[in-house]
C-alpha cells in the first residue's frame, strides 16, 4: 500500500516538474524573441517594441565609425533625419509622456561620430 502511494507521489510530482520546466521554457523564448534585434523586425515593429531590442542592437553594433548607408541598412530610414543627424523612435515607457529615441550624428563624410539615447 505504501509503496503505491509513493509511486502517485512521484508520478504527481514529475508531472509538475514537467509543467513547470516547459512554463520556463516559454518565458525564456519569449523574452528572447521579443528582445533580440534583427532589421526586418526593427524596421516592422511598433515604435513601442524598439525599445525591447535595443540592448541587442547595442551589444552587436558599435554606430560609430560606421556610414549611414550602413546604418540605414541596418535600421531603416530615421523618423528625423537632418544633414548631420539621424533620430530613430524607440518607444515609451511609463510613466514617460516623451518616446526614447536613438540620435546618431555624421560627420561632413557621412559617418557617425557619435550615438546616444534619451528621453526626447
Amino acid at each position: 500500500m505504501k509503496k503505491k502511494k509513493l509511486k502517485k507521489v512521484f508520478i504527481s510530482f514529475f508531472i509538475i516538474a514537467m509543467i513547470i520546466a516547459f512554463v520556463v521554457l516559454l518565458l525564456v523564448y519569449h523574452y528572447h524573441h521579443t528582445h533580440y534585434f534583427s532589421t526586418a523586425r526593427w524596421v516592422a515593429a511598433k515604435k513601442s517594441e524598439r525599445l525591447d531590442m535595443f540592448k541587442n542592437l547595442t551589444y552587436r553594433y558599435e554606430f560609430k565609425g560606421m556610414t549611414k548607408q550602413e546604418i540605414h541598412a541596418i535600421l531603416g530610414q530615421p523618423e528625423y533625419s537632418t544633414d548631420k543627424s539621424d533620430t530613430y523612435i524607440l518607444g515609451y515607457t511609463f510613466p514617460a509622456v516623451d518616446p526614447y529615441v536613438l540620435k546618431i550624428e555624421y560627420d561632413d563624410t557621412d559617418i557617425a561620430t557619435q550615438w546616444d539615447h534619451y528621453e526626447s
